[in-house]
């Protein structure tokens, strides 16, 4: 078996995100654009985004879902330069990981309603690129990751949620990707607390 910077040469691909396993879909070789996410679950996530805009135009869930998202995907230096993905936008995908971070605190912990947590975010994250903070790139938690996009997008293909239903799983998408990050809370509370 030949191996590349992408793993295995195999018919499956694993997500260097979120390790979710996928049939490599030989017609799409799309990234994103960070270099994050494999094609065929970025593709997933896509439908989960078009899911909600279509079915129920939720700006701040969709807010949620991006971050609860990202959060499972941290950079993957070797995995982005081999994309050519450049200096700058790989940064960028550092730096952003405590901000997606920030949102999932003040949706599950601090139990904010979703326009609170829009404003207490916008508030925080222009103090921190006021005052020109720089994050260090954090590690992989070693928190268990229960709710992936390929399980969250599995309950909404094969079940005909209520808009309750749906706005339940999103949260639990959010919790249990809080959760995993347990290593952080500290982190993220202190730059709350620090920058509100």
């Amino acid at each position: 078996m030949s191996h590349g910077v992408f793993g295995p040469v195999t018919n499956h691909r694993t997500c260097p995100g979120c390790q979710s396993s996928f049939t490599k879909d030989v017609k799409n070789n799309t990234w994103d654009s960070m270099g994050v996410a494999s094609p065929e679950c970025y593709e997933v996530f896509l439908k989960i985004i078009s899911y909600n805009d279509v079915r129920f135009s939720f700006l701040p869930l969709k807010k949620l879902i991006i971050s609860a998202y990202a959060v499972q995907h941290l950079s993957c230096l070797e995995v982005q330069i081999a994309l050519g993905i450049d200096r700058d936008a790989r940064a960028s995908s550092v730096q952003d990981i405590p901000l997606h971070l920030l949102r999932l605190f003040l949706t599950v912990e601090k139990g904010f309603s979703t326009e609170k947590v829009e404003k207490e975010f916008d508030d925080v994250r222009q103090k921190i690129l006021e005052k020109r903070i720089i994050f260090l790139e954090p590690k992989r938690t070693k928190g268990l990751i229960e709710l992936r996009a390929t399980d969250v997008w599995d309950s909404i293909n094969y079940a005909k949620l209520t808009q309750e239903e749906y706005v339940d799983l999103m949260r639990r998408f959010a919790e249990t990707t809080w959760d995993a990050w347990f290593e952080y809370h500290d982190f993220v509370r202190n730059i709350y607390k620090t920058h509100r």
